[in-house]
């Protein structure tokens, strides 16, 4: 998925691609986009470079494990592992 890493079918369940077992980002703990130190906290405006502008509902995790469901207003609610996202502040 060249926009960034969902979870499963419709953003609901499994492990997301481009992620190691546990969790964790293939290929170490480090970040690839930095959009797990953005801080984010649900009511964020944020843009990802293949969805557009999105609003974050809930944040979970911190550093490389982070995660944050994201609702777009024509794609309904994705959930993103914000170490492989392609995510900045709107």
């Amino acid at each position: 998925d060249e926009g960034g890493r969902t979870w499963g079918r419709g953003g609901r369940g499994g492990t997301p691609a481009g992620a190691a077992a546990g969790g964790a980002p293939a290929g170490g703990g480090a970040s690839a986009t930095g959009a797990d130190q953005l801080g984010l906290v649900a009511g964020d405006a944020v843009v990802h470079a293949r969805w557009g502008e999105g609003r974050v509902v809930a944040v979970s995790g911190e550093g490389a494990r982070a995660e944050a469901t994201i609702a777009f207003p024509r794609r309904g609610e994705k959930r993103f592992l914000l170490a492989l996202t392609p995510l900045k502040r709107a």
